[in-house]
């Protein structure tokens, strides 16, 4: 009987040990998992600033590109307003000198006219006071 009863009772504490292990084991286990919750938390948290971060990233430098390609477009635009500016300038030139042109050619042309009006009436009358 005794044998039984310090059977028992060593059972009983070996229970008792088991348990307690079983128990601490199972607080353990939560512990480490909710941890591991903060952490993964934590994680996801940090990810989504960081995605957060890479999108403000990506605008902010699509808007420096936007306005560099703006940029570049006016420039063009004023680059081609200019370069249609000098061109009509010196249509306007070209034509300035070919009215010159002309203007010296029919005064030339009158001044010879004159000339050679001037020598036939001379002849004319060189021949006209000879008879």
């Amino acid at each position: 009987r005794e044998s039984s009863s310090t059977n028992q009772l060593q059972i009983g504490r070996m229970l008792e040990a088991a348990t307690k292990r079983a128990k601490d084991a199972e607080e353990d286990f939560l512990a480490k998992t909710e941890r591991m919750e903060e952490t993964a938390a934590q994680d996801r948290q940090q990810l989504v600033m960081q995605a957060k971060d890479a999108r403000e990233e990506q605008e902010r430098l699509q808007d420096i590109v936007d306005r560099m390609e703006e940029d570049l477009r006016l420039k063009d635009q004023q680059s081609l307003s200019l370069q249609r500016q000098k061109l009509q300038e010196m249509q306007e030139e070209l034509e300035a000198a070919r009215r010159s042109e002309q203007e010296k050619a029919k005064q030339h042309f009158e001044q010879q006219f004159r000339t050679e009006m001037k020598k036939m009436r001379q002849r004319f009358e060189a021949s006209s006071s000879a008879s």
